[in-house]
């Protein structure tokens, strides 16, 4: 991801075409002006940082900002080439709030964003591995991918965010049982 210019005495169209086939994004010929240079590297540098932000936010959910569906699939799919590949083991979590439809009906739709927000915080802050991701799914769904996780710590991870998550005692008067979202 890192802009590269070459700079160079080769002015052959073939030697240009092919600096930019392996991933140049400028191309200088010597001899060269010191300012220019200054100014194609500056312009490549601020454009790198707009695309490191631009891939930034497609990759969050816009209510919650933890990562989306579409970042989910990209590391998704790396996970489990990389499991397969070292024969480890792969859990996820699907959580999807109760009674959510009925949340939302009652209390309305900003307040069902704010709790989406809340409870997208509590799964962010359980999941605490470098190589593990929580994403918002859709919806009132999450997801949480553990890589190199067997079945009964996946269960742990999963129990500890469902008693996280009803500590938060959010009301929810339509909902069944206690009457907090679950």
């Amino acid at each position: 991801d890192i802009p590269i210019i070459f700079l160079t005495a080769k002015t052959e169209t073939e030697d240009i075409v092919t600096g930019f086939r392996v991933g140049g994004v400028d191309y200088i010929t010597k001899p060269f002006n010191p300012m220019e240079l200054l100014v194609r590297v500056h312009t490549h540098v601020d454009l790198w940082r707009k695309t490191r932000l631009l891939q930034s936010l497609a990759d969050r959910d816009g209510l919650t900002m933890i990562p989306n569906r579409r970042r989910f699939d990209e590391v998704f799919a790396l996970e489990w080439r990389r499991c397969l590949r070292e024969q480890q083991p792969l859990s996820l979590l699907m959580i999807d709030i109760d009674w959510f439809k009925r949340y939302n009906d009652l209390y309305g739709h900003l307040k069902g964003d704010e709790c989406l927000k809340q409870i997208a915080n509590v799964i962010n802050r359980a999941v605490r591995r470098p190589g593990d991701l929580a994403a918002r799914y859709g919806g009132e769904e999450f997801v949480v991918l553990l890589g190199n996780t067997r079945e009964d710590h996946a269960i742990m991870v999963a129990e500890k965010l469902r008693t996280e998550i009803e500590q938060q005692q959010i009301m929810h008067e339509h909902a069944e049982g206690r009457h907090i979202i679950t």
